[in-house]
């Protein structure tokens, strides 16, 4: 017998007036999607946006996912891992215990990505090889994030 995998299908509305036209927001969220109607009664017009930023994969870590199982973090500035940096950082990283996903953000109008570590001598070397900063979590909340 074939196992059957349910899925929840979430839907909400909202009627609203923009600018002396009438609205209605209808969103339906099913499995790791969210679309959006956007509905104008008068014109009859309908438009549907599928909105992809903040919903993740099956199995993708969350950010307080990795700052829990990832606590050594390394905070170098984007440019370092662009173009053929990114080969470069990403085949010295090889053989480390570096996350695949990790966090940027925007200080002094200048992006920085944050590579995370499980292990500290990793990170460490990483460090000493890229340059950088020892990124805190508790930082985060500090920071523009992008």
């Amino acid at each position: 017998m074939a196992a059957v995998q349910s899925t929840m299908i979430k839907t909400d509305w909202i009627s609203l007036k923009v600018a002396r036209m009438s609205l209605i927001i209808l969103t339906i969220s099913c499995d790791n999607s969210l679309f959006v109607l956007l509905i104008q009664p008068k014109q009859y017009r309908l438009s549907l946006f599928k909105f992809r930023g903040s919903m993740r994969r099956k199995g993708e870590l969350s950010p307080a996912e990795v700052d829990r199982g990832l606590p050594h973090q390394v905070a170098v500035p984007a440019k370092t891992s662009q173009g053929e940096g990114y080969n470069v950082v990403h085949d010295f990283c090889k053989e480390l215990s570096l996350c695949s996903r990790g966090h940027s953000f925007k200080r002094d109008r200048e992006w920085w990505n944050v590579f995370c570590f499980a292990e500290r001598e990793h990170a460490e070397k990483f460090k000493e090889r890229f340059g950088g900063e020892w990124f805190e979590t508790k930082r985060w909340g500090n920071v523009k994030g992008g």
